[in-house]
């Protein structure tokens, strides 16, 4: 899933194709799945202070329903209606707005443990 972009982006600056929205679209939100479901989990671990195993069975659950989600939102894409456009730009709004929180939140954590980890040596 996290290859979904990158190979979107390289085919088109090879030339092997041509862009399109419709895939664009829908490499953008494989990708925002795959950070949501597998990156930001093993973000959270190193985080934390002691490294538990986890399972990777509910990441696998999580993964499933992203692919339900995107297949939706791509049948979505095709109705070419008002509550169609309301919805996915809500969905995209809040998706970008909780990938930015999750990102800042894990970001403020990690700089805690780094300030506390340097005073604690001093």
């Amino acid at each position: 899933m996290l290859m979904a972009l990158p190979l979107d982006v390289l085919t088109i600056v090879l030339g092997w194709r041509e862009p399109s929205n419709d895939i664009r679209f829908l490499t953008g939100l494989l990708f925002g799945a795959a950070v949501c479901v597998f990156l930001y989990p093993s973000f959270v671990v190193l985080a934390r202070k002691n490294i538990q195993a986890l399972s990777v069975l509910p990441s696998l659950q999580k993964a499933l329903l992203h692919y339900l989600i995107v297949a939706s939102a791509a049948i979505m894409v095709k109705w070419d209606n008002l509550f169609s456009y309301a919805l996915l730009s809500t969905l995209s709004i809040f998706g970008f707005f909780s990938l930015a929180v999750i990102l800042m939140t894990g970001l403020w954590k990690t700089i805690g443990k780094a300030f506390k980890a340097k005073h604690a040596i001093e």
